[in-house]
């Protein structure tokens, strides 16, 4: 059961460390959003 519960939380750690990892190396979570304008979200067909 020890073994069990020490398996679980590696799993977790690595999950978060590979997390922390992806988010400093890309940018932040902001690569998700398109750019922002005064008129809302930027779109790539937009010619503002």
């Amino acid at each position: 059961m020890d073994i069990l519960v020490t398996l679980v939380a590696l799993a977790i750690c690595a999950i978060a460390v590979w997390g922390a990892i992806s988010f400093w190396t890309e940018g932040g979570y902001d690569r998700h959003e398109p750019e922002r304008t005064a008129h809302g979200p930027r779109l790539d067909d937009d010619d503002r």
